[in-house]
């Protein structure tokens, strides 16, 4: 018979594959172009353009440049594949390109006021206080009371504000939009908020007419593509592909509202050693000092 002990480690072998786990997601895409962007031949077939591709922002909080660097070097080794998928090639002439895609990259960070729950219970005592005082003298100065109040409100305005920020990142706002105009909140709106209210990997493409660049002319931005995916159990560089081969059917065009794919995300693998099972004997209580 096997004791408790051996039991766990046999459970525990059998549900966990040691070459490595794949843990599901979704990857949410956003892919508008402009009106006059038009690449399709009269065959039907997508126009081959050429491209060279810019960083743009990195987003985070992190203080290792060499991270920053390494990262944006994950995105282009995915990247440039996918844009060949869809006949974008990198120019070979810089000067003669059709396209500068600048890329943007990073995590969306979600701002949670520390002094929150500080703050409510000290305003849940400056109320009862207040009542008490209204029920003994008749009368209270309200400034304390109104003080709190007012702090809790500024911070609730900025997590709301840096919500906006993101979902406007990641290309949610348009159809977050659409949601709230409902009367009454839809589960789409509850899935959009619950995703951008958490931290999300993300890779935004936004591609510039470059004939207009090097004419000195107001740019033209021809199509932007903005991909994420839960940040949560992973590192950047273990999400990129994931993200980019879910985008790379939507480079270049205009998506009516957010598609969203569930994906595996394959986690780092791992290695267990297991040494000799032994079963240790209850200890007794301490005794009594």
């Amino acid at each position: 018979m096997r004791t408790f002990l051996e039991k766990f480690v046999l459970i525990t072998l059998l549900g966990v594959p040691l070459g490595g786990w794949a843990r599901r997601h979704f990857v949410v895409v956003s892919a508008t172009a402009a009106e006059t962007y038009e690449r399709r031949t009269e065959k039907g077939e997508l126009r081959p353009e050429s491209y060279i591709i810019s960083p743009g922002e990195h987003f985070g909080v992190t203080g290792d440049k060499s991270m920053v660097q390494e990262s944006f070097g994950a995105v282009l080794q995915g990247l440039a594949p996918a844009l060949a998928k869809q006949q974008y090639w990198p120019a070979k002439d810089p000067e003669m390109a059709d396209l500068v895609i600048v890329v943007h990259w990073g995590e969306t960070e979600v701002w949670e006021n520390p002094l929150k729950e500080n703050t409510a219970d000290l305003l849940n005592d400056e109320l009862k206080e207040f009542n008490q005082a209204i029920d003994e003298f008749g009368i209270e100065d309200p400034g304390r009371l109104n003080e709190l109040k007012a702090a809790q409100g500024v911070s609730m305005w900025e997590t709301e504000q840096k919500s906006r920020m993101n979902a406007e990142l990641l290309g949610y706002r348009s159809t977050l939009d659409k949601e709230e105009k409902r009367y009454f909140p839809s589960e789409e709106e509850r899935t959009l908020k619950t995703e951008f209210g958490d931290n999300r990997y993300f890779v935004v493409l936004m591609a510039w007419d470059y004939s207009a660049i090097k004419a000195k002319e107001p740019p033209r931005l021809k199509w932007v593509t903005r991909m994420s995916v839960r940040s949560a159990g992973h590192k950047f560089f273990e999400v990129t592909r994931a993200m980019v081969e879910q985008a790379t059917p939507h480079f270049g065009v205009n998506r009516d509202g957010l598609v969203r794919t569930k994906t595996d995300v394959v986690r780092r693998k791992g290695e267990v050693e297991i040494g000799e099972s032994k079963v240790v004997e209850e200890a007794p209580p301490p005794a009594s000092p």
